[in-house]
């Protein structure tokens, strides 16, 4: 799978894990929605200080950015 493909599902998933909503998730990481939608779709290219911070806004590694739960892989 590709690695864009990979983040942007696993931003995704961690989110919905969270029961945040994309503007919820945004406002707590201090993205305007439309990025936090751009990262979720795969059509960013995010800076490295960007996904530390999307990272931290979901409570997990960053290495968790860039691995997907089983049960996400078929989707």
């Amino acid at each position: 799978m590709p690695v864009k493909l990979t983040l942007s599902r696993a931003i995704k998933h961690h989110r919905k894990r969270m029961s945040l909503t994309q503007d919820k998730a945004a406002e707590r990481s201090g993205f305007r929605v439309w990025t936090w939608k751009q990262l979720e779709s795969g059509h960013a290219n995010p800076r490295l200080s960007t996904l530390e911070a999307v990272a931290f806004t979901l409570g997990i590694r960053m290495a968790d950015l860039f691995t997907l739960p089983e049960e996400t892989l078929n989707q």
